[in-house]
């Protein structure tokens, strides 16, 4: 294992995410394997800020509720935890603040810098709506290098020193989120954290959102509304009922809930109701 900067349990992490503790080279192919099994491993889900909390960062708290306890989290704890294992593998990565569909910069991403290319890639692990692969970014503005997986196409643009995720739909190529360039400090990560887990224009303020994509499908849970879509046929959607709602969050998303959390979801729910 590469000697880590930051301390986190690297050997905890992989297994979690159902690597083997081989050697991983800081490499395209390393990234692309690494991306992949953390978002088909850790749920994208907003527990903790619907039930009216600010989910801590720091990575002690991070890998015990991600990685030991099996929960899961969103954007900014995906990234924090994800960015400090690109860390201990020699990645170099660099956390960038992006604003999805033009409102605040509060989506965190993160660029990381394998040893076998020297484009940075953008692997956002925390985009709920699913980017399987990492994706390289342009070092000149311009359109950058398409990515497919399955059934999904993406690609990071540049203009100047702003990045722009895009995805291919029925219509060409349309922005997911768009972010500066431009490194971050923790004070500025703190405060996106704090906006997305209680501002009232946030989608994951008060409210349970759960969101899962493989290679033909994705599947979102929001509140007691359960959609799917597969393939390139209509969504279908399904309401259910508070408890019906929690029992797909465990069983359809993966998240680990205890007693006391499954009880208050459910309250939440039937309120909301």
């Amino acid at each position: 294992m590469t000697p880590c900067v930051t301390t986190i349990d690297l050997a905890a992490y992989l297994r979690r995410v159902r690597l083997h503790s081989e050697p991983l080279p800081p490499t395209v192919a390393t990234l692309r394997r690494l991306h992949r099994a953390h978002v088909d491993a850790i749920p994208f889900v907003s527990v903790q800020s619907a039930l009216g909390f600010v989910p801590d960062l720091d990575l002690e708290t991070l890998e015990r509720r991600l990685v030991t306890d099996g929960r899961g989290g969103y954007c900014l704890e995906h990234v924090t935890l994800y960015a400090a294992v690109l860390d201990c593998l020699g990645f170099a990565p660099a956390l960038r603040l992006a604003a999805v569909g033009g409102g605040m910069a509060t989506h965190l991403t993160v660029l990381a810098r394998p040893s076998d290319d020297p484009r940075p890639w953008m692997s956002d692990v925390g985009f709920g709506v699913g980017i399987l692969e990492p994706l390289p970014v342009p070092d000149a503005p311009g359109p950058g290098e398409p990515v497919r997986r399955g059934m999904f196409e993406h690609r990071v643009d540049r203009a100047e020193d702003t990045l722009v995720l895009r995805e291919l739909g029925a219509d060409g190529w349309r922005e997911l989120h768009v972010s500066a360039d431009i490194a971050l400090t923790a004070e500025e990560i703190a405060e996106a954290n704090r906006q997305v887990a209680t501002a009232s224009w946030s989608p994951f303020a008060g409210r349970l959102i759960a969101m899962r994509t493989d290679d033909t499908s994705r599947e979102r849970l929001r509140g007691t509304r359960y959609e799917i879509t597969r393939g390139r046929a209509a969504a279908r959607t399904t309401e259910l009922s508070p408890a019906e709602a929690v029992e797909v969050l465990q069983r359809r998303f993966g998240v680990t809930l205890d007693a006391e959390e499954r009880s208050a979801l459910v309250e939440l729910l039937d309120a909301a109701g």
